[in-house]
């Protein structure tokens, strides 16, 4: 007996939502596209490579039903969909019409991957990058872990949850947020965040807020993660292999900006950026070892661009602009840019928003998101809230020289070490503000030449002002000269 929301998946699976839809690539099963691993945005594929028309396509035409599925080389995932699916139904019956079932989860993961890809700006140009975690992030998060491995509770999961296999292989969770944890608490998840954010920022270009971070995802023999994006306002994201007792790798499926498929193995200290708001993103293939323990870290863009020539959220840099399939116009690219760049900072957000619009700036306009995000939030986006900056912050970015030495006057030394919200110390401020007088009078109090942002984790003054004023400017010329050394997030 096939229930309404059954009969709903089933139609979601053999129907398209109008507009467009990430491409498929059939052309190369290394790179494989959309809908082959597990239903991503329609039905599995069952264009088996081995079908005449793949292996012979000279002698034989592909018949209509093939026409827009991709080649299907990874064998009869239909069937492995079917048996997972029809698994979950088993172990979740709703007991009332408040619980989701097991088709309810998979609708609405269809349509969020449908829906959330082709509505979001970019960020990046394909929209993920592997890299070594940097050195205090992966000791922050492995001295928690060695402490607290073997104290991980159970995860609890929504009944009919499909995303993952809960039922089957049970995840665990070593939460920095439970207190019976050692190490556990506030300061290590800001620490965490600050640590991260440096590295976003650096890979994004944008000011990212802190918005979720719960532990150390375990995940143990015969796990799988069905593809699927993160919800909103899950942006920019970042997810660490912090250990694992593994047979085999187990690759993390990513899909770029290009709807090209991208088995990334992830292994211990490693760290994969993603913009996991708009790349599907799972693990689709069972965990074949014990364990595989990851921690997720996600960011918010706050609507600012980094650094002082605000060249806006999109990731195509000047030069090469015309490379770009969005447009074949230098022109287009600067007109979107400019009235992205108006409209942020007015508070409104969308690629080409407007006062009407209230999104936030990585939601495009005129896009499937737009209506859906709107419906649940009709007062509009608003910008994360900001601790707001000491008054020396201000003092140093504004220029005010006689105010900062006042203060210092007074024996309010502790200023020169004080940093906001961002790791910012005053001579960062000072710096990125471009007062060269501020800068040199901060610097021979004994303000610290290389100190770092994001709690240490980010840029030295050196670093910043070569980004906002270029190499030739005379501030960077005056720190080079008192020694000052270049150090930023490395990618």
């Amino acid at each position: 007996m096939v229930t309404t929301i059954q009969f709903s998946l089933l139609a979601l699976l053999c129907l398209r939502l109008a507009g467009p839809t990430i491409a498929k690539d059939s052309s190369h099963f290394e790179t494989y596209g959309i809908d082959v691993s597990f239903p991503i945005q329609d039905r599995v594929s069952t264009n088996y490579a081995h079908l005449d028309h793949n292996k012979y396509p000279e002698k034989f035409d592909t018949p209509p039903m093939y026409d827009a599925m991709a080649v299907q080389p990874l064998g009869n995932r239909l069937q492995m969909y079917t048996d997972h699916i029809n698994s979950c139904r088993e172990q979740f019956v709703p007991s009332n019409e408040r619980e989701f079932n097991c088709d309810q989860f998979e609708y609405d993961r269809i349509l969020m991957n449908r829906r959330q890809p082709q509505s979001m700006v970019n960020l990046t140009e394909f929209g993920f990058k592997k890299i070594q975690s940097p050195p205090h992030l992966k000791k922050l998060i492995d001295q928690f872990w060695k402490e607290n491995k073997d104290k991980g509770k159970n995860e609890a999961w929504a009944s009919g949850n499909s995303y993952v296999n809960h039922w089957d292989s049970p995840t665990t969770l070593v939460s920095v947020d439970d207190r019976g944890l050692r190490g556990s608490g506030g300061r290590l998840k800001e620490h965490i965040w600050a640590a991260a954010s440096a590295v976003l920022e650096e890979w994004t270009q944008v000011e990212l807020q802190p918005c979720s971070l719960y532990g150390i995802r375990v995940y143990h023999e015969g796990a799988i993660m069905l593809p699927h994006v993160d919800r909103l306002p899950l942006v920019a994201s970042a997810v660490i292999n912090v250990a694992q007792d593994v047979e085999e790798d187990w690759p993390t499926e990513v899909y770029d900006h290009q709807g090209n498929a991208h088995n990334v193995t992830i292994r211990p200290g490693e760290m994969l950026l993603f913009e996991s708001h708009s790349v599907v993103h799972g693990h689709p293939f069972p965990l074949k070892g014990n364990f595989y323990a990851s921690i997720f870290i996600h960011f918010e863009p706050t609507g600012h661009t980094i650094g002082k020539n605000e060249s806006g959220f999109f990731y195509v840099k000047e030069e090469d602009q015309r490379k770009s399939s969005w447009s074949d116009s230098p022109k287009a690219w600067k007109d979107a840019n400019r009235e992205y760049l108006s409209n942020t900072k007015q508070g409104f957000g969308g690629q080409s928003s407007s006062m009407e619009g209230g999104l936030p700036p990585y939601i495009k306009r005129e896009s499937p998101e737009e209506d859906h995000w709107l419906a649940f939030h009709p007062e509009g986006w608003k910008t994360p809230e900001k601790i707001l900056p000491s008054e020396a912050h201000v003092a140093a970015k504004t220029g005010q020289l006689d105010e900062l030495e006042e203060k210092l006057k007074k024996g309010n030394r502790e200023i020169l070490v004080e940093r906001d919200e961002n790791g910012y110390q005053i001579l960062h401020q000072a710096v990125v503000g471009g007062f060269q007088d501020v800068v040199k009078m901060l610097v021979s109090k004994g303000a610290e030449i290389n100190a770092r942002t994001h709690g240490g984790y980010g840029e030295s003054p050196l670093r910043i002002a070569e980004r906002e004023y270029g190499p030739n400017s005379p501030i960077v010329k005056y720190l080079k000269g008192q020694g000052a050394l270049s150090i930023g997030p490395e990618l």
